[in-house]
């Protein structure tokens, strides 16, 4: 089939098309010349038609070839060149990329080179491959340590891990990420997030890729390669609230609090005052802590497990003498208890406002003292 393109007819096109459609793999080199010649002449003539009825090609048309079986694709363009790319499933969750041009690199090499990222030797999985394993280590770590890595730890992990796939190019190579791209990743996370986000999340960064340096990068960590302070040095140190710190803010506090919209928002944030126990650990009082449901006077903070950060700082038993107001504390949220039973959680002393099936959140007493401090300006 020797002719010039410009006189390239119907019958020569149709001919040429047969041909292309009869060419199955596996493939040789020579199927592979003579598919670039077949399509180089096939994409002339459609594209001649396509000019001769009024109508320009929306985009520049190549034509492809598969070997399914070695995962790889060849794509033939109209200059006549053969260009090999790697054929996963997504479900494999390897990146496809360009292998390589025909004749520099070959049929064999080709398939050689699929071979070995198919077993991990050029390992070309996607960061969301990455990042789905990185979560599924977290829950394999829970469910065979779940005193040593609680499930709020787990919890707070997989958030952030969420935050990032928002950030990151999730379809791109996992190795292909450098430390520069890395860098401009984390100038956008300080460009939108909050410092204090900023920070946990470039913190989060290094241990995804610590966690799969030696796993999908060949033991490479770009983001090791990024200066520890490269985040710290650009945003601001979340600070402490230091609000209130003498008695008359602190009594201030007391009385406004009388205004808070939910009697376990105003009873949560008055006990923490009195007791100063942590306001991690005022969620998680239960009733058969207290000595006496009727007239307590003693509450138990029990010893938690070696291991967790539980009830109290040093996973040690804690007893709370309770003084008269902290005791009328307890009455009231009893008395409320009481009359919201069956519909409540019964074995907290402090619910959620949202949701009194689930205690009050470990979070919400910060935010109850700065949105009080915030209406009293």
């Amino acid at each position: 089939m020797k002719y010039s393109l410009s006189t390239l007819n119907k019958a020569q096109y149709t001919k040429a098309k047969l041909e292309w459609n009869q060419l199955k793999p596996p493939f040789s080199m020579q199927h592979i010349n003579r598919c670039a010649t077949l399509a180089q002449h096939i994409i002339f003539f459609e594209e001649k038609s396509t000019y001769k009825q009024g109508f320009k090609p929306s985009r520049t048309k190549r034509l492809s070839k598969y070997e399914a079986q070695h995962h790889i694709r060849l794509i033939f363009t109209k200059s006549g060149a053969a260009i090999f790319y790697s054929n996963f499933p997504k479900s494999s969750g390897i990146a496809n990329t360009k292998l390589g041009e025909a004749p520099e690199l070959t049929i064999a090499k080709a398939r050689k080179l699929t071979e070995q990222m198919k077993y991990g030797v050029l390992n070309n999985h996607n960061i969301k491959t990455v990042f789905d394993a990185y979560e599924q280590s977290l829950i394999e770590r829970h469910n065979t340590a779940p005193t040593k890595f609680a499930a709020s730890s787990l919890r707070t992990y997989q958030c952030r891990i969420k935050k990032l796939r928002h950030h990151f190019p999730l379809k791109r190579a996992f190795q292909s990420l450098t430390a520069e791209e890395l860098e401009k990743i984390v100038d956008l996370i300080i460009q939108t997030e909050s410092n204090n986000q900023a920070i946990e999340l470039f913190a989060q960064i290094r241990r995804v890729w610590r966690f799969a340096k030696n796993k999908f990068n060949s033991g490479k960590n770009p983001a090791a390669d990024i200066d520890d302070f490269y985040v710290s040095d650009r945003v601001e140190s979340p600070r402490p609230c230091q609000v209130y710190t003498d008695l008359d803010s602190i009594a201030e506090l007391w009385i406004n609090l009388a205004s808070a919209p939910n009697v376990h928002q105003k009873n949560a944030a008055r006990f923490m005052i009195l007791t100063g126990i942590r306001p991690i650990n005022i969620p998680q009082m239960k009733w058969e802590w207290l000595n006496s449901i009727d007239f307590p006077t003693l509450i138990t903070f029990p010893a938690s497990v070696v291991g967790v950060r539980g009830e109290m700082k040093n996973q040690k038993e804690y007893k709370l003498p309770l003084t008269k107001a902290m005791r009328a504390i307890i009455l009231e949220q009893r008395d409320w208890m009481e009359n919201a039973l069956p519909n409540c959680n019964p074995d907290h002393i402090f619910l959620q406002p949202r949701d009194l099936n689930k205690p009050f959140a470990k979070r919400s007493l910060d935010k109850i003292i700065k949105i009080t401090h915030l209406l009293m300006q």
